[in-house]
């Protein structure tokens, strides 16, 4: 399945790089579009249908939201996922050690390699990357709006996300639960973590734990606009660790809802760069399901 609309690749070019190196391999394939009507949700149901039809695998070019939404399928219908990282980040691809070129990304899915990847849950929809609330889901919002008016580069996610600083107001007061205890937290953003090399770059020592069979919850304490100004540019140099705005936990499950909220209340939640609203509470925990990620020979 393609989202051509993705980073900065523009869309022929890549079907039709895509289709000359599974052409010239002999492969049996299908492209979808995922721009075309019904969208990606509509283009990953038809894709893993024919996968389940021909005993194959289950593809996806796009970004780390579109490689999220065909991974799902992939993981329910336990089909292989392949992925070709077309997106601004990446972070999916990169921590798995897969090409970022379309050609060789396309040539990586020949092989017969399957690795078994680490799957995130939130109220049972799978995050390959993180999940949060708070403060990042309105940063990613603006992301976009930034990006629709001055293009897809990370100087633009940049520019976005000193917009939505300099204008945070959120104050969340949450009720969290995790290896039987409870206690709450005032937070401006909780970001869920499930990518060792995100959590590298932040400067975490709790990286290699997602190697294990655990989460990274981040919780960034409420602040003023400097200190938050401070911590971001902490975050981008990769010094997040120490910082006492900021406090970790290692979890394989963790139970999250608004203190004295009302039973129906709904939480704007980003999975994997994707903003919706989710009931409260917000399960999070590990898939018992792992992925089976096409990687190419080492």
């Amino acid at each position: 399945m393609l989202n051509a609309a993705s980073g900065e690749h523009p869309g022929p070019p890549a079907r039709d790089s895509i289709e000359a190196v599974l052409r010239e391999a002999g492969c049996s394939f299908e492209i979808l579009d995922g721009q075309q009507r019904g969208g990606v949700e509509v283009a990953t149901r038809r894709a893993v249908a024919s996968a389940c039809r021909s005993d194959g695998a289950v593809v996806a070019a796009g970004g780390d939201g579109t490689l999220n939404a065909v991974a799902r399928g992939a993981l329910e219908a336990g089909r292989p996922f392949g992925a070709i990282a077309l997106g601004t980040f990446n972070y999916f691809a990169r921590d798995q050690g897969l090409p970022l070129t379309l050609e060789a990304a396309t040539r990586a899915l020949l092989s017969p390699l399957l690795r078994p990847v680490q799957v995130g849950l939130v109220n049972g929809r799978p995050f390959l990357v993180n999940a949060s609330v708070g403060l990042y889901p309105q940063l990613l919002e603006d992301r976009e709006q930034f990006k629709a008016r001055f293009g897809r580069r990370r100087s633009t996610a940049l520019l976005a996300a000193l917009g939505t600083i300099l204008r945070a107001d959120t104050r969340l007061q949450l009720e969290v639960e995790s290896a039987g205890e409870r206690r709450t937290l005032r937070t401006a953003a909780l970001v869920v973590d499930n990518n060792r090399l995100q959590l590298e770059q932040l400067g975490l020592p709790e990286a290699p734990a997602v190697d294990h069979g655990r989460l990274i919850a981040i919780f960034v304490r409420p602040s003023a606009t400097l200190p938050l100004l401070w911590l971001l540019a902490r975050a981008m140099a990769g010094h997040l660790d120490g910082a006492r705005a900021v406090e970790r936990l290692a979890v394989r499950r963790m139970q999250v809802s608004p203190a004295c909220a009302a039973r129906q209340t709904l939480l704007r939640v980003a999975i994997d760069g994707e903003t919706l609203q989710l009931p409260a509470p917000l399960v999070f925990e590990v898939a018992p399901r792992q992925l089976q990620l096409i990687v190419p020979p080492q």
